[in-house]
């Protein structure tokens, strides 16, 4: 096993308070998922993320199912090829996830 380093973005319609960023931690950390910190900037929200897996794309499935457990965030469909590029340019993965009016 290895550990995998990346981001999940989130942007935001409108700007998002500290007790919201609070209640997705929240939500993360009780749902299981203690690898993660969230970083807010304006309408922007990026969860970054250290997970241990066999490979990136293992790692990137259990962060995006961890997201998508979490009221109010809604994960965007992955894209494993753009994950392998990623890999293969050795760059920092980020995928992109939309929030409903949280």
């Amino acid at each position: 096993m290895n550990d995998y380093s990346f981001d999940v973005i989130a942007i935001v319609k409108v700007g998002i308070s500290a007790d919201e960023i609070r209640a997705i931690n929240n939500a993360l950390f009780y749902l299981g998922a203690t690898d993660c910190d969230i970083v807010e900037a304006g309408r922007i929200i990026t969860i970054s993320f250290i997970k241990e897996a066999n490979t990136l794309v293992e790692a990137i499935n259990l962060a995006h199912a961890d997201v998508a457990a979490v009221d109010n965030l809604e994960v965007m469909p992955l894209d494993v090829e753009l994950i392998e590029l990623a890999t293969e340019r050795q760059n920092s993965p980020r995928i992109r996830v939309s929030l409903d009016d949280i």
